[in-house]
């Protein structure tokens, strides 16, 4: 994740992760990597936007 994407933060928890991208294109660009890499499953990956949700 660091080699690929430097800039982008994130943490584990467990068998979770949070990424932190800056842009919706960059975090569809991280999820696709990751797809492509079996690392994560569309299916049970969301989106959350904290500009557009009550807990910014």
């Amino acid at each position: 994740m660091h080699r690929a994407f430097p800039d982008v933060r994130f943490e584990r928890y467990a068998d979770d992760a949070v990424i932190h991208c800056r842009s919706f294109a960059e975090a569809r660009a991280v999820l696709a990597a990751l797809t492509s890499r079996h690392m994560a499953s569309p299916s049970r990956s969301a989106f959350l936007s904290l500009r557009e949700s009550s807990l910014a």
